[in-house]
């Protein structure tokens, strides 16, 4: 399943709800990504609390939370068994596949980690988030 146009890397619950307020108004879906290789550092627990308090602010709107283990297959393990749903790896694609597997008997994704995200470290503005989350997809090669 390909991602939405215009992440947004987050760090916090009020960041997520920050890009989700302007998501809903806008009406497009949302991608929220975590900091590369966030898994090993604030671990997946986190993670999917965070996912949890964002999918009930969402009330049915389409979000994605994405927890980025970068090359770690212990960290997509950890998540997978902390039951965050998406998940970027991006270790060796032979090693992937197999934990696409597991993953997708849990109830998971495996994804290709995010790169080009607006990082609202510092906080962004309403304004600048309608502008970013408005862009256009950029072209599929």
């Amino acid at each position: 399943m390909p991602l939405p146009p215009n992440p947004i890397r987050i760090r916090s619950l009020a960041d997520g709800r920050a890009a989700l307020a302007v998501a809903r108004e806008l009406g497009c879906p949302l991608v929220l990504v975590s900091d590369p290789g966030a898994a090993g550092f604030a671990g997946p627990g986190w993670w999917a609390a965070l996912e949890s308090a964002l999918d009930t602010a969402a009330d049915g709107h389409p979000l994605v939370a994405l927890l980025d283990c970068a090359d770690n297959p212990g960290h997509v393990l950890a998540a997978i068994r902390a039951g965050v749903r998406d998940i970027a790896f991006a270790g060796p694609a032979d090693v992937g596949a197999r934990l696409a597997d597991i993953a997708a008997q849990a109830g998971s994704r495996l994804h290709p980690p995010v790169a080009g995200a607006l990082d609202l470290r510092g906080g962004a503005s309403p304004a600048a988030l309608r502008a970013w989350l408005a862009r256009p997809a950029p072209p599929k090669d």
